[in-house]
This record gives C-alpha cells, sequence and structure tokens, in this order.
C-alpha cells in the first residue's frame, strides 16, 4: 500500500539510528544546534570561525558563508573590539575559565545590536585543536531600556538638585525682605507654591516642556475663578523649555499676586492682559511676552525695591539672556520681556 511505501523510508531512518545511537545522538545535537533560540559559535584559537548557528548569522546580519573562516573579532563593534581581544588573551593564558560579557555586533548594514556573550575555552585531547565556544543573546532592547533608566535616574538627580537651589535662593531672599517669622512663612509658601505648579506642570509632560497658555492657567488659578472676565490671554501655541517654564511662572506669580494685593486684579473693574508672540528668524528669532494691567486703582511706584520685583526683572531677564521692562504706570502696572527664541522655546527636529 502507498502509506506503507511512503513509511518505509522512514522506518528505515530510524531503524539506522537505532542500529547507530552515536548517529543519533549527533543528529539531534545538530538539530538543536541548528534550531536553538540563542547563537552558538565555535571558532579555532587562531581566531578563525569555525561554526556558526541560523540564530547567530541572524544576529549579526550576515550569512554563513561569510561568518565561518573570518576572524572572530571582526564582527564586534570598532570600539568593543579591544576589550574582547584582551578576554580571548586571557582564556587562551588560562587565566580564566570562562567570561560574559555584553558588546555590540557592527552588522552587515551597519546597524548595531547588544549581544550577551557567554564565552568558554574548549581544551581538546592531546594534539587536537582548542575551540572557542561562544553562546550570544541579542539583548538591545533590554539594554536601550537600562540605559533609559540610567538616563532618566541622572536627569531626575539633576533636576532634584536644580530645585533644591532655587528653594534655598528663595528662601535666602524672602528672609533678606521679611522681618517677622510670619511675613517670612507666608511668602515662602505661597512662592513655593507656584514652583511647585510649575514642576508638576511640566513632570506631567514627562519634562517634554509646557505650553504658555498652560503656564499663565496654572500660575492664576490660586488668584482668580477660571474664565475670569478681567483676564484676556492671548498668543500663539509655544512650548517653552522646563527651565523656562519655571522662571516665566515664578514671574507670573510675582506679577498676580501683586495685582490682587494693589493692582487691578484688587478691583472688579480692573483688567489684565497677557500676551505672548514670536518674531524674527534663526539667530534673530525672539519671543516676547507682555503682562498689562488697565482699570484698577491709581499705581504709585513702590518706595523700595523687594525680591518680587528682583524676580520679576532680574532673575528673568538673567535667566534667558533678556531684556525685561517693569513700568508702574497710573493706569496699571505693565512688564513686557523679550529674549532670545533659542532659549525659551523648546527645539523642534527639522521636517524630513
Amino acid at each position: 500500500m502507498p502509506e506503507a511505501a511512503n513509511g518505509g523510508g522512514l522506518n528505515e531512518e530510524r531503524a539506522g539510528q537505532a542500529r547507530d545511537p552515536e548517529r543519533a545522538a549527533a543528529n539531534r545535537l545538530r538539530d538543536t544546534y541548528e534550531t536553538a533560540g540563542v547563537g552558538v559559535v565555535a571558532a579555532a584559537t587562531g581566531g578563525g570561525w569555525a561554526t556558526v548557528n541560523d540564530r547567530l548569522c541572524e544576529i549579526a546580519g550576515y550569512a554563513r558563508g561569510e561568518m565561518v573562516g573570518s576572524d572572530f573579532i571582526r564582527f564586534f563593534h570598532p570600539s568593543d573590539r579591544r576589550s574582547v581581544g584582551d578576554l580571548l588573551d586571557r582564556l587562551l593564558k588560562r587565566e580564566l575559565s570562562t567570561f560574559s560579557i555584553v558588546r555590540r555586533f557592527l552588522r552587515k548594514d551597519d546597524s548595531i545590536v547588544w549581544v550577551e556573550l557567554t564565552i568558554a575555552l574548549l581544551r581538546q585531547d592531546a594534539g587536537g585543536d582548542n575551540f572557542i565556544v561562544a553562546i550570544a543573546h541579542e539583548v538591545t532592547d533590554e539594554t536601550r531600556l537600562r540605559e533609559h533608566q540610567r538616563f532618566l535616574i541622572q536627569d531626575h538627580s539633576h533636576r532634584t538638585r536644580n530645585l533644591l537651589t532655587i528653594v534655598q535662593v528663595l528662601a535666602r531672599q524672602i528672609a533678606q525682605h521679611t522681618i517677622t517669622s510670619q511675613d517670612f512663612e507666608a511668602q515662602f509658601v505661597s512662592r513655593l507654591a507656584a514652583l511647585s505648579a510649575s514642576h508638576d506642570l511640566v513632570s506631567s509632560r514627562e519634562w517634554a516642556g509646557a505650553a504658555v497658555a498652560d503656564i499663565v492657567r496654572e500660575q492664576l488659578r490660586p488668584f482668580v475663578p477660571r474664565n475670569d472676565a478681567r483676564i484676556k490671554v492671548g498668543g500663539p501655541s509655544v512650548t517653552i523649555r522646563p527651565s523656562a517654564v519655571q522662571h516665566i511662572g515664578m514671574a507670573l506669580h510675582e506679577l498676580a499676586s501683586n495685582a490682587c494685593k494693589y493692582g487691578a486684579l484688587s478691583s472688579k473693574t480692573g483688567n489684565v492682559n497677557i500676551s505672548w508672540s514670536t518674531s524674527g528668524a534663526d539667530d534673530d528669532a525672539k519671543f516676547q511676552m507682555a503682562w498689562a494691567e488697565t482699570g484698577g486703582p491709581v499705581v504709585e511706584p513702590p518706595t523700595r525695591s523687594g525680591f518680587g520685583q528682583m524676580i520679576v526683572r532680574e532673575m528673568v531677564a538673567y535667566a534667558f539672556n533678556g531684556n525685561v521692562e517693569l513700568a508702574y504706570d497710573a493706569d496699571g502696572v505693565k512688564w513686557r520681556l523679550e529674549a532670545p527664541l533659542a532659549s525659551i522655546v523648546v527645539e523642534r527636529p527639522p521636517c524630513l
């Protein structure tokens, strides 16, 4: 019958393997070698690749014929070849019995893959050749994740130190401009809340910056109801750097606090217009922002310069290498910032 005929060859092969268990074991080993989920390579101690499996070819990005006979070090990234060579020398000198490393392969298409390798020296009987045997597992995704996590930790540490520095400056300056502990506490808590609002805004966006409109909204929130008709806000969609969010946020807080105590927001008839714009191009590109109060009580210039003035004028101008104008006009306070666009706005990648 056809079924019997078709099965005859298979049965004969099985019978042959049963008669020759060494051949059967070798075939199973070969199948395991070729279908393994990790790369496997054996290289002569002279440096040439003797045999590789399919998975290793996939990882390295070369055909089997391009790898067999080639220098063992050739397929590593140039920056990693020396360290791998040094470890192989120690292995051949029997200073090491085995070692594990994570290094880069430079693929045929010039792309880079990270590979975790466990390498050992297979010593043959007297007169036989020794071989270097390696197991390779691609860990590109895991390595990139670890690098990203390391970057995030370092970045977070850097931002935390910067934030702590700002808080220390606030505390020191407020202490110099207040007389009683009650005044210090009130001013410190208020400004710390403004700083916290900016910090929360950029952290919620994974430190990718924040829109100017969002900064204005968050800094005015403690002072006026939402959609207060006395507030007019307008400007293009602009995303600014995290550091710019903190400085502009502090300036807006000071202006709003002053307006509520003495200016336009202390009166039902007062109005505040907050606007921003950009102009120019390339190195001449500028960012402008303005705060203009009208309709409130008659403004009288302060008799002394306080910490609030230092924030809205000196600190902001210094942070952005820009110019700040602060005027106490009779009809309301006017504040205007102009600075290089590159010092404030988040860089956008060029269109491809």
